[in-house]
């Protein structure tokens, strides 16, 4: 089980930005990353050479925008 931690601006421009679909799809993307930090179903990229805070990233597309999170 994985603690999931959202940006406050996320949570705030998301809707202003994403398309419905897409903030559906966000949405159900964050109640399966408590389960599998790269749940399958989704187009997730392992960001090769960058670190977070010297956690694996991961970049999320969702149309024409990409959301990034890291795994610890």
């Amino acid at each position: 089980m994985f603690r999931v931690e959202v940006h406050p601006q996320v949570l705030k421009l998301a809707p202003k930005v994403l398309k419905p679909a897409h903030l559906r799809k966000l949405r159900d993307f964050l109640n399966e990353l408590s389960e599998n930090p790269v749940p399958r179903g989704y187009d997730i990229k392992l960001l090769v050479n960058f670190d977070f805070h010297g956690f694996d990233a991961y970049r999320l597309r969702l149309g024409s925008y990409r959301l990034m999170y890291a795994v610890n």
